[in-house]
């Protein structure tokens, strides 16, 4: 299958790849009528959310296959989301 690589988001990195990854993750859900924002959310939505913390993504091969966040909302709480990642390698 290779390598996964993780790797910390940075500007330029492919918006729309994370956005359809997303989508992938969440699909099942908004399925059965769930309504995350990652279901629907646009690329700008994406960026938007990236940018609010520190965000990372794992990589296989040109893909990406999951990505997590955190955000700080001091300095004794972290928050942590992540995606479920790409249901093909669940």
């Amino acid at each position: 299958m290779g390598e996964i690589l993780v790797r910390k988001w940075q500007p330029g990195d492919d918006l729309s790849a994370i956005t359809a990854l997303l989508h992938r993750a969440y699909a099942e859900l908004a399925e059965m009528g769930f309504r995350y924002t990652a279901t629907w959310q646009d690329d700008e939505k994406t960026l938007q959310r990236l940018s609010r913390g520190m965000a990372f993504y794992q990589k296989r091969g040109f893909s990406i296959v999951s990505k997590a966040d955190w955000k700080s909302t001091n300095y004794e709480s972290v928050m942590m989301n992540l995606a479920f990642g790409d249901p093909k390698l669940r």
